[in-house]
């Protein structure tokens, strides 16, 4: 029996097995990578909500400190609630958000910071 020198390489049988192995795997990371970017998808979407909210909630406190709102909510529900001449409660909804903010046409003054010089 003659024996072959052994060349450098991979083998057929080699190629195969990971061929196989390969062909068992992929399906499994596909479905993953397309749950991960459905998931971001739909992260960027609520991002793009939570901006278009406050950035309404903005323009509404501006105007309501002047004394009258005028705003287009785009596809945003929001109304204005009068507790008093200085205090309002302004609520912003959305198929998947609700939120509730409390406004108020005084000054609030932040105590001095720890260590701070005066």
């Amino acid at each position: 029996m003659t024996a072959y020198p052994r060349i450098n390489g991979f083998s057929l049988i080699e190629i195969l097995v990971a061929a196989a192995i390969l062909s068992l795997w992929l399906p499994s990371s596909l479905y993953t990578l397309q749950l991960a970017l459905t998931k971001q998808h739909k992260i960027e979407q609520q991002a793009l909500t939570v901006e278009s909210i406050m950035a309404l909630k903005t323009k509404i406190t501006a105007q309501w400190r002047q004394g009258q709102v005028s705003v287009d909510p785009g596809s945003l529900d929001w109304s204005l609630s009068a507790i008093d001449e200085q205090h309002s409660v302004l609520e912003i909804s959305d198929a998947d958000y609700q939120l509730r903010f409390w406004l108020t046409r005084q000054v609030v003054k932040h105590a001095d910071p720890v260590g701070s010089k005066r």
